[in-house]
């Protein structure tokens, strides 16, 4: 646990003055956020099966400001562990609330304009170009074209769970014949963005009704446009029944092909994978996200791609979401 004295301890390291407080912005998965002085955010990474998470947080925070879209600013990165035994960051701190938290407050006004900002802020991250496809630190995890790269985090994850049995036969010759039958969606030719692979209300702070940024680095990717809507197009994401506004808000500067539809249920089913593979890897898959998320492929694998449903039964708290 992060206090003062041990946050003083690296903010004299950077140069950063004296530290008056300390509060726990959230718990995260792979390591804790923390508030200091209510300017800075330290966030700590302890996620041993992705060393590389720590310097693409930093590499995003550059590159973002580089390309003026709004998102906290780098102030120090340390991988040395001479402080404490993890990775950190210390960024800037985004103004504004959680737009997660606050807007099923809005009024529908409010709301058709904050999605619609929504979709904006996606085309716009989505004009940075990248040089190849993949991750932006591990160059064992980079490919010169997107099928490769699909292929691989979806083949890693498909294997990972039928090595241990986590889904059941049925489902995991379903899952593979829809990849197999959908594979011809991935190997299309087109220069690769920069995909944030997160992007989701829980990531965006606002004011006033106006989007302030965007936060939240651990999964950016080069790769697809249309992979960013995964986390929109979940069949439980409650913000789903404004996705024409999104979409609506990202055709105003960018574009989405005719195949869409099928291919976002390519991508929604892969992090599905992704989910329950990497919440294993960690010790953190409960019988609760396990059933959400075969819940979900089923879903996926055979509603329409604007399927909508919110199980109560699936929602019990557990303090870690998607």
């Amino acid at each position: 646990m992060l206090n003062i004295p041990l946050a003083q301890k690296i903010f004299d390291k950077h140069g950063l003055g004296r530290v008056d407080s300390v509060n726990k912005e959230a718990k995260g998965i792979t390591g804790g956020v923390f508030d200091v002085n209510n300017r800075f955010i330290l966030k700590i990474h302890r996620e041993p099966t992705d060393p590389f998470i720590t310097a693409r947080n930093a590499a995003v925070c550059q590159i973002f400001k580089e390309h003026q879209i709004k998102a906290p600013e780098l102030i120090a990165l340390d991988v040395s562990k001479e402080i404490i035994p993890d990775n950190y960051l210390i960024m800037t701190k985004l103004p504004g609330e959680n737009l997660k938290e606050q807007w099923l407050d809005f009024t529908d006004d409010g709301k058709k304009k904050i999605f619609f900002d929504y979709g904006v802020m996606m085309a716009e991250i989505h004009l940075i170009k990248m040089p190849y496809f993949g991750d932006l630190t591990n160059p064992a995890q980079q490919f010169n074209n997107w099928s490769d790269c699909f292929s691989f985090r979806f083949q890693k994850n498909f294997d990972y769970l039928k090595d241990r049995r986590l889904l059941n036969e049925k489902t995991l010759e379903q899952v593979n014949d829809f990849f197999l039958k959908n594979k011809y969606l991935t190997e299309i030719n087109f220069n690769p963005v920069l995909v944030h692979n997160d992007f989701q209300t829980k990531n965006l702070k606002y004011v006033d009704g106006q989007i302030s940024g965007i936060f939240d680095f651990d999964e950016c990717l080069a790769g697809h446009n249309e992979m960013e809507f995964i986390k929109t197009c979940l069949p439980f994401k409650k913000e789903k029944v404004w996705l024409d506004q999104i979409i609506s808000g990202y055709k105003s500067i960018g574009g989405l092909s005719e195949d869409f539809p099928q291919r976002i249920k390519l991508y929604t089913l892969k992090f599905c994978l992704k989910v329950l593979t990497f919440n294993h890897a960690v010790n953190l898959l409960s019988p609760h996200l396990e059933d959400k998320f075969n819940w979900a492929i089923e879903k996926i694998l055979h509603e329409d791609w604007r399927y909508f449903d919110y199980p109560q039964h699936l929602w019990r708290q557990e303090g870690i979401y998607y």
